[in-house]
């Protein structure tokens, strides 16, 4: 048994004298870097004040004169790979920069749902006969989608009042804007299989319905001079052909007769229901209209002959606005816990000479200088920041405020021993004595905060999604 306890004794034995001498070691190469460290900061001193000094303001002269402030948009509240993303590439695709294409309203983040409609194929073939949506029954279809749509309800906060698009949507002249909806006209089902492009660059009829041909037909519509595809859908009598064919004959001699040209193929319709946000209530409502819509075409709304493609724009906008309100009350309560932290801080350290003297001074000067000449350095290599690289360079000035409050603290500390030693009160303190113990005696914590912001570093660019994290923490 004895045995057993002596061989368990040897290996910790043997591990506190390892540990021992590792610390030993450690405390005497210390001890010789406190030594020739504060005899460099002697000897160099206003050096080293005049150069850092002149960095740190430089740099921040640099912050104010090269910091750029400008307005944010959609573009910066975009997730890579994101339905959204994929949404607005879809647009792109179809319709290219369309905001010159709309009626209504020219703002891309303008709350609206936005349908784009292809037609379904039964068949892997993909001809234009069959992709055309030029087609009675599909637009048969799309009437029934509409009125779908304008039917679906929602109940107020506390369910008393019902609402459907005709009580939400944003209207002009007592009726609902609905860009695009010329195709759900009775002008242009009458017009569809000779369709003229529109003089004014604009389809609108008699009850106010409109158009603009490269917003509800796509941008790679057909034109020809002779007359569109008929659709595959009409019946095959002799009759029915042979008057048909003598319409063709008479419409193509008035075409071929004139220079215009006559829209024939037809990928895809789109339609886009504005919706009205004019105050947060009716936001509140709106949101939750398109969100039951979205739900019913992605879930229940069932058809053989078309494809929907439905996106949302609202959620854009209110992401934007929700983003910014959180971001300023975050950032003011982090200003706010930093200055708190700084005065604690610098009130609990040291005595006349340390708390209220000219080191917590050039304390609070040298934070604000550093903090200033990092932002310095950001502007002038053109980085884009944003709210989570800020928060760093406040987590490293409160690091720095505890690294020179444990210097203060020290220095207190240190020249209280020294009164008590020496009889003669009136007799000077000798700096280059003081300064290697205080350099000695704080190395376990500027080695702890030093740690923790090399973690913070490393750490933050492996987790980011920028590109420009790891620029951002080595210029921190």
């Amino acid at each position: 048994m004895v045995t057993i306890n002596n061989s368990s004794v040897k290996p910790a034995n043997r591990f506190k004298t390892c540990m021992n001498s590792i610390r030993h070691l450690s405390n005497s190469k210390w001890k010789q870097f406190s030594n020739i460290y504060s005899k460099f900061l002697i000897r160099f001193s206003w050096s080293i004040f005049s150069l850092s000094l002149l960095i740190t303001i430089g740099l921040t002269v640099c912050f104010f004169l090269l910091m750029q402030i400008r307005s944010f948009d959609q573009n910066d509240f975009t997730l890579r790979r994101s339905l959204t993303m994929k949404n607005a590439a879809r647009l792109r695709k179809f319709f290219g920069n369309d905001t010159e294409l709309r009626i209504h309203q020219q703002l891309n983040i303008y709350p609206g749902l936005d349908i784009i409609v292809k037609r379904k194929l039964v068949t892997n073939a993909r001809s234009d006969n069959l992709t055309n949506m030029l087609n009675e029954q599909i637009m048969d279809e799309m009437r029934n989608l509409d009125k779908q749509i304008q039917s679906i309800q929602i109940n107020s906060s506390n369910k008393s009042i019902i609402y459907n698009y005709s009580s939400l949507c944003t209207k002009a002249n007592h009726a609902c804007i609905i860009d695009g909806n010329y195709i759900l006209s009775d002008d242009f089902r009458e017009k569809m299989f000779n369709l003229l492009l529109p003089k004014h660059g604009y389809y609108a009829d008699k009850e106010g319905a409109n158009g603009v041909p490269e917003f509800i037909f796509g941008k790679n519509y057909y034109l020809t001079n002779a007359l569109p595809i008929v659709s595959d859908y009409d019946e095959e009598e002799e009759e029915e052909e042979e008057q048909q064919q003598q319409e063709q004959d008479d419409s193509a001699k008035i075409v071929q007769t004139s220079s215009d040209k006559i829209i024939s193929y037809v990928p895809l319709f789109r339609l886009r229901y504005s919706l009205n946000t004019s105050t947060l209530e009716m936001r509140q409502l709106a949101i939750d209209w398109e969100r039951e819509v979205f739900r019913y075409l992605n879930e229940d709304f069932k058809s053989e002959l078309i494809e929907l493609f439905p996106l949302t724009s609202t959620a854009i906008s209110d992401v934007i606005t929700k983003k910014a309100h959180d971001e300023g009350l975050y950032m003011m309560i982090m200003f706010l816990v930093f200055f708190v932290l700084l005065c604690f801080f610098m009130s609990i350290q040291g005595n006349f000479h340390t708390s209220v003297g000219y080191l917590p001074l050039c304390g609070i000067l040298s934070i604000g200088l550093s903090t200033g000449a990092t932002f310095g350095l950001i502007s002038i290599f053109r980085i884009r920041v944003i709210e989570p690289m800020v928060l760093l360079v406040f987590i490293v000035a409160i690091i720095d405020c505890m690294r020179f409050s444990i210097v203060c603290g020290e220095y207190h500390r240190i020249i209280e021993e020294h009164f008590i030693a020496v009889t003669d009160a009136s007799s000077d303190i000798d700096i280059e004595k003081i300064l290697p113990s205080i350099i000695e005696s704080t190395h376990p914590y500027f080695i702890v905060s030093t740690l923790i912001i090399s973690f913070v570093y490393l750490l933050f660019p492996l987790c980011s999604l920028m590109s420009s994290a790891m620029p951002i923490c080595l210029t921190l």
